[in-house]
C-alpha cells in the first residue's frame, strides 16, 4: 500500500509539471523574439557625509530627502541639487527624472567624529591568549571581522580575536548599510611563542627610490617571499641548529612619502638563516614586494612591517611608516557662461607635488568645453557661443588616480554690433545696430567727427534674436553722410566702450555743401548786425538758431536731416545738429545729448563745450546749464531778438 500511495504521488508530480511545462510555451509562443522579462527598480548607492558638509547631485529632474532633519537637497540649478548634512542619522535621497519616475535611491548617513571607530593599534599576542576589540558602528550599520591569516589568528562577530600560532595577521572590521561597504578598519596582530631568543639589531640607510621627493632604502641581499616569510639571507645557506644565531638587522625606518604610482624601496638585510617577510598595514593604500619595493595606491598612510623570524618564531619586527599623497581637484562641479574660461588644478593636502608626476588631461565632451594647459593646472574653456551643455573634465594622475569635475555651460546672450565697419557716399543714409539681452542695458552712440549727420536714433526695439534664439533688443543709429572723410563710430554699452566701428565717407554731399553755404551767409549777415556785435558766443549761437526757427523749417521731404526751407518749425536732430555746426564754425566742440527732461529716447539737443564748462541749446535756441537749469536766451531783449528775426 505505501508503494501505491508514492506512485500515486509521483503521478501527480509529474502531471503538474506537465501543465507548468505547457504554460511556459505558450507564454514563450506569445513573446515576441528576443524579448525579456525584466522588473524595473531604481539603483541604489550609499553616501557617508559629515554633518555641516555638502555634495552636489546632478543628473536628475528633482531630488528628494525622506528627512529633511537629517539631510536637506536643494536645487541649485536645472539637473543639478546641492545635498547638505544637517545632523547625524540616515535618510534616503530620492532621485526622478523628467517624467516623474523615480530612477535612484542613495542611502546618505549623515556621521560625526564619533559615528565609526575602532582600534587599529597594532597588539601582540602569545599563542593561545585572546583580545576583544570591537568596532562603534553608527545606528543602521552592521560590522563584520575578518583575519587575513587564520591560521595565526582568527576573530568572531563580537570581534574577540584569538592566538592560534606565531605570525602576523590583519584583522579587518568592514562596516556595512544596506549590503554595501562604508568602511573598513584594519588592525595588526603579532602572535609569539612562549619562548624567544635573544636578538640584536642595527640601522643602516641605502637608496633606490622613483619618487624625488622621497628616501627609501636597498641592500645587495635578495628576497624569495612575498609578504610571506621567506628567506633573505647576507651569505650561506639557512641553519640547521636549533640555537638561532645572533641576529643582526640593517633596515632604514625612517618615514617617506610618495605619490599613488610611484615607489620607492627599502630592503633590510639579515643574519644567514633568517626568514623576512614584508606586509602593507593597508594595502589599499600602499603595497610592498617580497623584494621590500613599496608602491603607493592611494592617498592615506600605511605603515610598512619587515618581520625577522628564525624557525617560524618572529624574532623582529621592524616598522616604516609611508604617506601617499593624496590628490584632489580644486573644484568636483563648476558652472560657467558660453564663450568663458576657468582655471581647474589638481592639488594635494601638503600642497606639494613630486617633480616626477604626471598629470594628463582631457574632457568628455570637447563640442561643450576643451581643456589646455600641462602639468598640475589646466584652462577650462566653453566651445560654443550662446549654447548651453555640459561635461566632464579628468585629471589622471601618474596614470593611477582618476579626478573629475563636472562642468555645466549655461547658455548666456552674446551682444554685438550689426556693423564692424560702414562705406557710405555723400546723402546716403546708414544705421548701425547694438544688440542686447535686456532692455534696461544702456547704449550710447559717439561719433569721432561731423562727417555725418545723425538722423535718429531707435530703440531699445524688442525683437527675436535667431543666434542666440531668444528674445532679445536693439538699439540703432541712424545717420547720412555728408562730406568725404573717415571717422570711428564709438558703441557704448553700460558706460564702458563696447566696440569701435569704422566709418568712410566715400564722397560729398551736394546738399551738405548748399548747406554750408547756406548756414555761413546767414552767420555773416547777423555776425555784423550792430546789436549781435557784443553778444557772447553761446548767446551768438542761441540767437542764430532761434532766427532759423522763426524763419525757416525742417524740410522732412528731403533726403538729408539738415536740408531747411522756408516754413516754421523742425526736427530736434537737424537743429541740433545745425547749432554744433555754428559752434564749429566759432572754434568750440560739441555733440548732441538727451536731456534728463526729454520724454523721448530719440530726443536730441546740441551740448557745447566752453571754457571748461558746457551748455545745452534746444532746437528754439534756448540755453540750459551744465546741470539741465535754464539760462535763457542769453539775456538779450525781445526787441532784440525781433530786430534780428527780421534782419
Amino acid at each position: 500500500m505505501e508503494r501505491n500511495i508514492r506512485k500515486e504521488k509521483n503521478h501527480v508530480g509529474c502531471a503538474l509539471r506537465l501543465v507548468i511545462t505547457i504554460i511556459m510555451m505558450i507564454l514563450c509562443f506569445h513573446m515576441p523574439a528576443g524579448s525579456t522579462i525584466t522588473a524595473e527598480a531604481a539603483s541604489t548607492s550609499v553616501k557617508v557625509l559629515t554633518v555641516g558638509k555638502s555634495y552636489n547631485v546632478s543628473g536628475y529632474a528633482k531630488v528628494k530627502s525622506s528627512k529633511t532633519t537629517v539631510a536637506t537637497a536643494k536645487k541649485k540649478s536645472t539637473k543639478k541639487y546641492k545635498v547638505t548634512a544637517k545632523k547625524k542619522g540616515t535618510a534616503v535621497l530620492k532621485c526622478y527624472n523628467a517624467s516623474g519616475k523615480l530612477v535612484k535611491k542613495i542611502y546618505l548617513i549623515a556621521t560625526n567624529s564619533t559615528s565609526f571607530k575602532y582600534d587599529t593599534s597594532a597588539v601582540t599576542l602569545s599563542k593561545g591568549s585572546s583580545k576583544t576589540v570591537k568596532a562603534t558602528a553608527q545606528s543602521g550599520c552592521t560590522v563584520k571581522y575578518s583575519s587575513s591569516k587564520k591560521s595565526v589568528v582568527t576573530v568572531n562577530s563580537k570581534g574577540k580575536i584569538t592566538a592560534k600560532s606565531s605570525g602576523t595577521a590583519t584583522i579587518a572590521a568592514q562596516i556595512y548599510y544596506k549590503g554595501k561597504l562604508l568602511k573598513t578598519f584594519k588592525k595588526k596582530v603579532t602572535v609569539t611563542n612562549a619562548a624567544a631568543g635573544t636578538v640584536t639589531a642595527s640601522s643602516a640607510s641605502g637608496s633606490g627610490s622613483s619618487d624625488s621627493n622621497s628616501s627609501g632604502n636597498s641592500s645587495s641581499s635578495s628576497s624569495t617571499s612575498n609578504n610571506t616569510n621567506g628567506i633573505t639571507s647576507s651569505s650561506g645557506s639557512a641553519e640547521t641548529a636549533s640555537t638561532a644565531p645572533a641576529l643582526s638587522v640593517s633596515y632604514d625606518t625612517s618615514a617617506v612619502t610618495i605619490s599613488p604610482g610611484k615607489s620607492v624601496t627599502a630592503k633590510a638585510t639579515v643574519t644567514s638563516g633568517y626568514k623576512v617577510a614584508y606586509s602593507s598595514s593597508d594595502t589599499s593604500v600602499a603595497t610592498v614586494s617580497s623584494a621590500g619595493k613599496i608602491t603607493g595606491v592611494s592617498g592615506g598612510s600605511a605603515t610598512i612591517t619587515v618581520s625577522v623570524s628564525y624557525n617560524g618564531t618572529v624574532k623582529k619586527s621592524l616598522t616604516k611608516s609611508v604617506t601617499v599623497r593624496t590628490y584632489r581637484l580644486s573644484s568636483s562641479s563648476l558652472s560657467i557662461n558660453s564663450k568663458e574660461s576657468t582655471t581647474v588644478k589638481c592639488e594635494t593636502d601638503a600642497g606639494e607635488y613630486s617633480t616626477s608626476d604626471t598629470f594628463v588631461w582631457s574632457s568628455s565632451d570637447t563640442s561643450v568645453v576643451k581643456v589646455t594647459g600641462s602639468g598640475n593646472s589646466c584652462t577650462v574653456t566653453s566651445v560654443a557661443a550662446g549654447k548651453s551643455g555640459a561635461a566632464t573634465v579628468t585629471c589622471k594622475v601618474n596614470g593611477k588616480v582618476t579626478l573629475t569635475c563636472e562642468v555645466t555651460v549655461n547658455k548666456a546672450y552674446v551682444y554685438r554690433v550689426s556693423d564692424g565697419s560702414v562705406s557710405i557716399s555723400g546723402g546716403k543714409q546708414w544705421s548701425v545696430a547694438l544688440y542686447c539681452e535686456n532692455v534696461s542695458d544702456e547704449v550710447e552712440f559717439q561719433f569721432s567727427s561731423d562727417c555725418v549727420q545723425v538722423t535718429g536714433i531707435d530703440g531699445p526695439t524688442a525683437f527675436y534674436d535667431s543666434q542666440n534664439e531668444t528674445n532679445a533688443f536693439y538699439t540703432r543709429i541712424r545717420f547720412y553722410g555728408r562730406r568725404q572723410e573717415n571717422c570711428n563710430l564709438y558703441v557704448y554699452l553700460n558706460g564702458s566702450l563696447f566696440q569701435t566701428v569704422t566709418v568712410e565717407v566715400t564722397s560729398t554731399d551736394s546738399d551738405y555743401l548748399a548747406y554750408v553755404s547756406w548756414r555761413k551767409g546767414i552767420e555773416a549777415k547777423l555776425w555784423i548786425n550792430e546789436n549781435v556785435a557784443g553778444l557772447t558766443d553761446i548767446e551768438k549761437i542761441s540767437m542764430l538758431v532761434a532766427n532759423i526757427y522763426n524763419k525757416y523749417g525742417y524740410d522732412s521731404s528731403r533726403s538729408s536731416a539738415y536740408c531747411f526751407s522756408d516754413g516754421q518749425g523742425g526736427d530736434c536732430w537737424a537743429y541740433a545738429m545745425l547749432a554744433c555746426d555754428v559752434a564749429a564754425d566759432l572754434g568750440y566742440e560739441s555733440d548732441t545729448v538727451r536731456m534728463s527732461s526729454a520724454s523721448s529716447q530719440t530726443h536730441r539737443d546740441a551740448r557745447i563745450y566752453m571754457n571748461g564748462t558746457y551748455y545745452i541749446v534746444i532746437q528754439t535756441g534756448y540755453v540750459y546749464d551744465s546741470n539741465e537749469n535754464p539760462v535763457g536766451y542769453g539775456n538779450v531783449t525781445e526787441d532784440m531778438r525781433g530786430i534780428l528775426k527780421n534782419s
